[in-house]
């Protein structure tokens, strides 16, 4: 009672119902009072109206009808300020029975408000019912939407997929393509390389059994006749003439002149060694030379003497001469050039450098960075870690630079 009063309350309000209804009125009446002025203390509205329709039945039983409308009245009111639908309509059954003269009213009273009820309810159950099935179709709606964004989900990854395939197929073929072609780019310089020894080879050979051939007639055949020759002077100077014999004696050293002219000659013809390697600075000349029987333009050569090609690996002398060749061929395809300058020398830090200057149209730079030829210069010099420098205006020629290391 001191610590909770308003359970206090409930609980006895409670119990002085259930005595009213099993008859116990004396009891029931105190315990309903004493259980509606605890509920005025501690404020609680609800549980005031509550108790003031149980002191209004309970009057109501007792035939004291005056006393159950005024309760009831009081618990109307405040079951209309609280807006309790429930306590409204049970006040209202009871006052009606209690208030006889005025049981129409509150019958309608009754019936207007179990009408509002049933439309607010029926407006209620509508708006609930209107959310249940717009929820219904956003979730169904939802639901496509979910299978509509998998099925694009997977497509798109389908399609991702095939792509990098696709990507990755080509990647490998150009990869390939680019493996094959430096495959054939290597055997090609190889078997170049190898026919530019060979005819040197052949040259050596042809010119060192030259020389021998060359040496064997100076021996066999001219020697042999001077000799004869002197010999045949020798015998007839033993004649007793001084004058014969002094001028046979002039002619003998004559042929003694001769002959040690012509040993000489042919102890220098006479060599049977042969070079072990070819001279590859012969080769880049007479490529240059076979330029000058084909076009217009003419070719000048300087190559520095101190060059020492022998330290050269074959690598780097036969890409140096394919992006001669190559450099050769696009002066006379594209230069239009009276002469054209090759200047091949030995720079600081042991480098080639090979210049090729021409006084033909140029070109303007921008526009042929993309050609092939120049792309296979720049390719070749990449593979033997040299350099390129082109400078080029248009109608004022063309200076083309290529430093290769001489070192690995």
């Amino acid at each position: 009672k001191t610590k909770w009063p308003a359970n206090y309350a409930t609980v006895v309000g409670n119990l002085g119902y259930c005595k009213m209804k099993l008859g116990e009125l004396s009891i029931a009446e105190k315990l309903l009072i004493e259980s509606y002025k605890i509920s005025v203390n501690v404020g609680n509205q609800d549980d005031v109206s509550y108790k003031l329709k149980s002191l209004g039945e309970f009057y109501l039983l007792k035939k004291d009808t005056t006393k159950a409308v005024s309760y009831l009245k009081q618990s109307l009111k405040l079951s209309e300020n609280l807006k309790s639908v429930d306590q409204m309509k049970a006040v209202l059954t009871l006052i009606a029975t209690a208030d006889s003269k005025n049981a129409l009213e509150y019958n309608q009273k009754y019936i207007k408000i179990s009408d509002s009820i049933y439309k607010i309810q029926k407006k209620t159950r509508d708006k609930y019912a209107r959310i249940a099935y717009e929820t219904a179709k956003i979730e169904n709606e939802n639901k496509i939407l979910v299978q509509k964004n998998l099925v694009i989900l997977i497509i798109a990854l389908l399609v991702i997929v095939i792509l990098l395939l696709l990507l990755m197929v080509r990647y490998l073929k150009s990869k390939k393509v680019q493996i094959d072609y430096l495959l054939n780019q290597q055997e090609a310089n190889e078997e170049l390389f190898a026919l530019i020894k060979n005819y040197e080879s052949q040259i050596i050979q042809t010119k060192s059994q030259e020389q021998n051939r060359i040496s064997r007639e100076l021996h066999d055949s001219v020697m042999n006749k001077i000799y004869g020759v002197r010999l045949h002077l020798g015998m007839l100077n033993e004649s007793d003439d001084a004058e014969v014999k002094q001028k046979r004696i002039s002619y003998i050293h004559v042929l003694q002149d001769i002959e040690g002219e012509v040993r000489n000659i042919s102890h220098e013809l006479n060599n049977d060694e042969t070079e072990k390697n070819f001279d590859f600075k012969d080769v880049l000349l007479k490529m240059i030379d076979q330029q000058n029987d084909l076009k217009k333009t003419r070719f000048f050569v300087q190559v520095d003497n101190v060059v020492d090609w022998e330290e050269l690996s074959g690598l780097k002398k036969i890409n140096l001469y394919r992006i001669l060749q190559e450099l050769i061929l696009n002066v006379n395809k594209h230069a239009r050039a009276r002469t054209c300058l090759v200047n091949i020398s030995l720079t600081e830090g042991n480098t080639i450098l090979l210049k090729v200057k021409d006084n033909g149209v140029g070109f303007v730079q921008q526009k042929r960075n993309s050609s092939i030829g120049l792309k296979n210069i720049e390719k070749r010099a990449d593979i033997i870690k040299g350099t390129i420098k082109i400078s080029s205006n248009k109608n004022d020629g063309t200076i083309t630079e290529v430093t290769i290391p001489v070192a690995d």
